[in-house]
């Protein structure tokens, strides 16, 4: 049981990281005005 948690953390960080991203290329090629 605890391993499905730990997944869980993995996979959070993951899309965290990846939407953290997202937003910088968003933010660098000017589609998102901040």
């Amino acid at each position: 049981m605890p391993q499905v948690k730990v997944n869980e953390m993995a996979l959070c960080a993951q899309a965290m990281a990846a939407s953290e991203r997202a937003i910088e290329v968003a933010t660098e090629t000017g589609a998102l005005s901040l």
